[in-house]
């Protein structure tokens, strides 16, 4: 699902990162298990969230690319201010 705002975005993706149950995440936490007691890892989950730092706005709106395949630009058709 596609977010409206960068906030919503960022905030879905560490939903997703502390209820994530999938293969990787067992294997990881099988491992894991070996060294640190459940409580231990839901901590560092948890801890986790806080590493990544949001530049700009939460409520900017996001603006997706239409239904084109392929977009490229080249250096000498790219300048600053256009749109």
């Amino acid at each position: 699902m596609r977010s409206p705002t960068v906030g919503e975005a960022f905030l879905g993706a560490k939903q997703r990162m502390i209820r994530n149950n999938d293969s990787v995440r067992q294997g990881i936490d099988s491992i894991a298990g070996l060294i640190h007691s459940m409580a231990e890892r839901n901590a560092l989950k948890r801890s986790h969230l806080y590493m990544y730092t949001l530049f700009g706005d939460p409520g900017m709106t996001v603006t997706y690319p239409g239904s084109a395949t392929q977009v490229s630009v080249s250096p000498s058709t790219a300048h600053p201010g256009p749109t």
